[in-house]
This record gives C-alpha cells, sequence and structure tokens, in this order.
C-alpha cells in the first residue's frame, strides 16, 4: 500500500511562522514586564502647570539685604569708627592685596576709612575693591530712592549682585563675636554658647548639634545681630555727638519691610507649588482648555507684596481650596480634616513652635520661616525718631 506524504507549500509555511511571531509579541506586550512600552507616566510638576506663575523673589530680596548691610555698614563706622567696628566687613591687615582689605582704596593705596558704595557691593561679591572697571552704580539718596537703587543692581550685565553674600567674607570675626552676648544677640542658641530668647525660636544648644552649626543658622543669627543693632541706634545716648543718621535708619527700616514681604511671597509661591505638583499634594486636574496640560486646582488669589516695582503673588485661598471636591480627599489624606486645620497648617509652617495637625515642618520650611522674623522684628520695632 502506498502512502501519500502531506503536501506543504511554502506560502502556508510563512504564514504559520508569522502568525507565531505575532503571538510572541503580543504575549511580550501584554507581560507586565513590558507595560512600559505603551504607557507612560507622566509628571507635572507646577512648572507645567498652565495656572501656576513663578516669580523668583528670593533675588530681590538678597540684593536688598546688600542694600540693608550697606546702611548698616555706614551707620556702625559712623558711630564706632571704620576701624573699631567688626560686624560688616571689618579691616583687614595692611599686608597683602589692597582691594581685599575692606579698606577705601586712593590712587592704589590703602586708606584708614570705610569702602565707599561701589567698593563695599564689589566685596559683597569677593571681588577686590580696586577693580580697574567697576560697575557705574550709585547709593540710594532717600526711601524713594531704594527701588531705583535695587533695579540698578538686579540689572547689572556685568555683574552678579543676586546671590547671598559669605558669612565668612562679611564677617570673618563671626565666631569671636558670637562668644560675647553683649555684641551678638541671637534668637538661636549659638554653638557651644547661650542666646536670648528671639521670636526665631531655640535650637537643642547642644555643642556641636547639627541644627547649631548649619550656614542658615549662622546667617539668621547674623541677620539678627545687624538688625537689633541698628534698630538699638535710636535709642543711643551719645546720637548727639555722633550725628544724625535718621536718613539712614529710614531706609533701614523701608528695606527690612521689603526684604519680610519680598521672602513671604517666596514662600507662598512655594506652598503653591508643594500642593499643586504630583511630586507634592498633586491638587491638579486636567486643564478643558489646553489638550494635554494640566492646571492647579487651588484656589488662588492674586496678592501685592506691596514693594515698589515687584510682581504680584499667588496667595492660597485655603477654605476654597479645601472645598473643591476633588482636593478634600487628598487634604483630608494629609491629617487636616477640615479647611481651619488647613490654613492654620499653611500659615504656620515653618514655625517651630506651633502645634498643629498635618505634615511636619521640614528644615527647609524652618529655615525660611525663621529668614523672615529678624525683618519682621526689625521693622515692626524701628520707629525713627527725629535726632
Amino acid at each position: 500500500m502506498l502512502f501519500r506524504a502531506p503536501q506543504f507549500s511554502i506560502l502556508g509555511l510563512v504564514l504559520v511562522w508569522l502568525a507565531a511571531l505575532t503571538g510572541l509579541s503580543s504575549s511580550a506586550h501584554s507581560h507586565p514586564n513590558h507595560h512600559h512600552l505603551h504607557t507612560h507616566h507622566r509628571r507635572v510638576g507646577a512648572n507645567d502647570l498652565t495656572n501656576y506663575e513663578s516669580t523668583d523673589f528670593n533675588l530681590h530680596a538678597h540684593i536688598y539685604e546688600k542694600l540693608f548691610m550697606w546702611e548698616a555698614y555706614q551707620i556702625f563706622t559712623q558711630i564706632q569708627t571704620a576701624e573699631r567696628q567688626q560686624l560688616i566687613f571689618p579691616f583687614r591687615e595692611k599686608r597683602g592685596p589692597a582691594g581685599t582689605s575692606n579698606r577705601h582704596i586712593e590712587n592704589g593705596q590703602q586708606t584708614d576709612k570705610a569702602m565707599n558704595y561701589v567698593e563695599f557691593m564689589l566685596r559683597t561679591l569677593q571681588k577686590p575693591a580696586d577693580l580697574p572697571h567697576p560697575p557705574a552704580l550709585t547709593e540710594p539718596t532717600s526711601k524713594d530712592d531704594l527701588q531705583r537703587a535695587e533695579k540698578q543692581l538686579a540689572d547689572n550685565r556685568s555683574f552678579n549682585f543676586k546671590g547671598t553674600v559669605k558669612l565668612s567674607l562679611i564677617s570673618p570675626k563671626l565666631a569671636t563675636l558670637e562668644e560675647n552676648a553683649s555684641l551678638f544677640i541671637s534668637g538661636r542658641t549659638p554653638p557651644g554658647g547661650s542666646g536670648g530668647s528671639g521670636d526665631g525660636g531655640a535650637s537643642s544648644g547642644s555643642p556641636g548639634s547639627d541644627d547649631a552649626d548649619t550656614e542658615d543658622d549662622k546667617h539668621i543669627r547674623y541677620i539678627r545681630t545687624v538688625s537689633q543693632k541698628v534698630a538699638a541706634v535710636k535709642d543711643d545716648a551719645h546720637l548727639v555727638s555722633i550725628g544724625d543718621v535718621s536718613d539712614r535708619l529710614a531706609r533701614a527700616e523701608e528695606i527690612s519691610f521689603r526684604i519680610a514681604a519680598l521672602r513671604k511671597a517666596q514662600t507662598s509661591n512655594w506652598l503653591v507649588k508643594e500642593l499643586s505638583s504630583d511630586q507634592g499634594w498633586n491638587l491638579q486636574e486636567a486643564d478643558p482648555d489646553h489638550d494635554g496640560k494640566y492646571r492647579s486646582t487651588v484656589v488662588m488669589a492674586q496678592a501685592d507684596t506691596g514693594v515698589p516695582g515687584m510682581n504680584t503673588y499667588q496667595a492660597v485661598d485655603f477654605p476654597r481650596t479645601f472645598a473643591v471636591t476633588q482636593n478634600t480627599a487628598k487634604i483630608q489624606g494629609k491629617g487636616l480634616n477640615n479647611w481651619d486645620k488647613f490654613m492654620t497648617w499653611g500659615q504656620q509652617l515653618g514655625n517651630r513652635k506651633a502645634i498643629t495637625d498635618g505634615p511636619a515642618s521640614t528644615d527647609t520650611n524652618v529655615n525660611h520661616w525663621e529668614e523672615i522674623k529678624p525683618w519682621e522684628s526689625f521693622w515692626d520695632k524701628c520707629a525713627v525718631p527725629a535726632i
């Protein structure tokens, strides 16, 4: 008996082979390990939201801080002489480069006079005071002239005045001054020592503790000291013989108000960003007016800093934000069961003395809170008298 061998066409084999490959491909794509080939998780930070506005108010606060230090420097050198004052750019020995001695330069030579405005601002940048081509800068002459002076520094394209000043540069004798409580009035305990109480709260005070040793802590204590010493000038019984510094005190008071206002605006912007970002509280939704975009569901109001020339900023409307249907459960999930607890948490964020529900303040939150307090305190207490 003869058996017939089955007939296979080449086309049939190819079709079977393609079907097998297609099945393998579908299986691979449907496997959990291959899910990323089809679905991408979209990170939506606050800067990607259609209704979030960001302004770096801190950069302008840094410039106003330099202007405050200039007024304080002039007051201290007038009261104590340029040689004796130690808090802001004290004299260095005449050995070494003339431009880094923190002394006024005349005809390329160091003098025993205080630096002028241009020299002072150059030193805040760690530049020598005797640069061959210094910037064309003029100090403010009145409270109304502060906006011009700030803008002149902010807009300078050759030098960046928007950064912070290194403490080791502006006050190299800071550690020595901290040891003398009469010269260093601190709201936070200095490393290994004891400080007075203040609005900024007190640290653990343990010698060498991380909290007491951070640069942020040192900066806060330094600002508190300088601002309190300037504010105390109005009560100095020897002012009659020293000379009139009332104009500088008036400018210092106005500058302190502007710094506090700008830092509060920065904190408010940060809070909107934290609440809105999907890496924060994720209070956001798809924007129906912009395909593929998202918007914050934080209810915001435009607030004025009160600082001439500055943009408005976004402030959280806590009750209305809590009332938004898709926000309520997310906020309650943070341990804030009603709008007033939510608002208290937001308003006290960074205050280490506050007892609130909700997430604990981070070190950054605390530093932002305490950076504001010396300026607020100065502005509240420094009523400039006729001298």
